[in-house]
């Protein structure tokens, strides 16, 4: 019995000396690393928002609902208005990353700093549609910049904070830890947490315990609102990679074949036997494709080994590629393998991972580039996808499209490139389309044979 009290009394007194030393060992709070880390936080803004007088993009994001509802808690609906989303400086003379979705089809966005009183005027260098990231530049020479993390040490488990600063008031800040370190969806790579991530910090910073920037919080195609319900982040290298190769392509021309390509159907993995690949739906005239002897049903599988699953597979490896070199792409046609030597062309400007074109329902959709814009003689028109092609015969060619429509709206929903279209038939099929033909806006529904259903000056 003695021996019984003495251990007890022992196991107390080491139990004691292991609580005494706990708070040495956790700390009691990440304010230290919150305050220095949100220094490299930017938010960003428009005035072209507020002069239409849309709605805010947060007005979805549950957190943020008690902003709209109780307006005595300071935030005017001016400042909802303009508010876009948060972003990340890279390099101290000003450039920015963030989410590709807040800047797509924006002419006007600013930046702004913590501590500075005026906003900057930014410009919008590129983005990568696949990663979701767009890069910003800024006229500033002495930007906060974190510490970049290495993550090859980054571990499953480790803590991670996620901080915003949607509305330039204060940081806005989330704890979590690394779910897993690589989460595939359509085609990319990205890192998963258990951040709650508000809508307003989507495009934000993701740091550890050390305050070290890990990435940037994105939010991934499908969602339905614009909350991170997943805790999504692309990593921080290759934020950084495709900031350099944003900023590279400045005034660079960019791979460019002269084909319009579409994921497969049921159907097609059936006829091929394959469940890879992307097929040809159209082919340019006196394009590099053309020249090499690509034809309209090929089944595209390799480009310089590099496998092809998907379309934004084929995306991302145009996005690599440098003009004026050759590059063998192993294809498929009548079931048998062929190789064609392609040397890639280039067109200017563009977003790096954007489509070329895409194919829908016998529409070959291009973005609406300056080039278009010259070639149809608009000036009035500032944002759409343009239809490069319609083919005869099928739901589109009978619902009255024509080459040169440029559609500005999909049941009622604004369309301002090949990005946001192909993110509203992901989510469903579209039966009603307003194009804008020769300063006309004239309604055209795809479900019905010839609906042309308003025209309007």
């Amino acid at each position: 019995m003695r021996a019984g009290t003495a251990f007890m009394l022992f196991a107390l007194g080491l139990f004691g000396a292991v609580i005494e030393q706990i708070p040495s060992l956790v700390p009691a709070g990440f304010a230290p690393t919150i305050e220095s880390a949100s220094k490299g936080v930017v938010y960003l803004m428009t005035a072209e928002d507020d002069q239409a007088g849309i709605a805010s993009p947060f007005s979805e994001d549950a957190w943020f609902r008690p902003y709209y509802q109780y307006p005595q808690l300071g935030l005017s609906s001016q400042k909802l208005r303009r508010s876009l989303g948060s972003g990340v400086a890279l390099t101290k003379n000003g450039i920015i990353a963030t989410s590709s979705r807040f800047v797509e089809g924006r002419s006007n966005v600013k930046v702004v700093v913590p501590s500075r009183p005026e906003p900057f005027d930014a410009k919008v260098l590129g983005s990568d549609l696949s990663a979701g990231i767009a890069v910003l530049r800024i006229i500033a020479d002495d930007l906060e910049v974190l510490n970049f993390a290495n993550m090859s040490s980054l571990e499953t488990g480790d803590i991670l904070f996620c901080i915003g600063n949607p509305f330039g008031l204060e940081p806005v800040v989330s704890l979590g830890i690394v779910s897993a370190l690589g989460k595939q969806h359509e085609g990319d790579r990205f890192m998963q947490s258990d951040l709650f991530i508000h809508g307003g910090n989507i495009g934000g910073a993701i740091v550890n315990v050390r305050g070290e920037l890990v990435g940037v919080p994105v939010r991934l195609r499908g969602m339905n609102n614009r909350e991170n319900q997943g805790g999504f982040f692309v990593p921080i290298d290759r934020v950084l990679d495709i900031a350099s190769r944003v900023e590279k392509s400045q005034g660079v021309k960019e791979a460019w074949l002269g084909i319009a390509v579409a994921d497969l159907t049921q159907e097609m993995k059936g006829y091929f036997g394959r469940e890879d690949g992307v097929v040809v739906t159209a082919v340019e005239a006196h394009s590099p494709a053309a020249a090499a002897g690509i034809k309209k049903g090929d089944l595209l599988l390799l480009a310089d080994s590099m496998f092809i699953a998907s379309v934004l597979d084929f995306e991302r490896i145009l996005a690599t590629m440098s003009t004026e070199r050759d590059v063998v792409f192993m294809y498929m046609r009548d079931k048998r393998l062929g190789e064609a030597v392609i040397r890639i062309g280039g067109l200017e400007g563009g977003s790096i991972g954007a489509s070329r074109s895409i194919y829908h329902r016998g529409l070959v959709l291009e973005n609406l580039t300056m080039i278009w814009k010259e070639r149809l003689n608009l000036d009035s028109v500032g944002v759409g996808v343009v239809v490069a092609d319609v083919e005869n015969g099928t739901p589109a060619a009978r619902s009255g499209f024509l080459a040169g429509d440029v559609i500005v709206q999909v049941d009622e929903t604004d369309i301002s490139s090949l990005a946001s279209f192909q993110e509203y038939i992901g989510k469903k099929e579209p039966k009603t389309f307003l194009v804008m033909r020769g300063g006309l806006a004239i309604g055209l529904d795809i479900t019905r044979t010839n609906a042309i259903f308003s025209g309007l000056d």
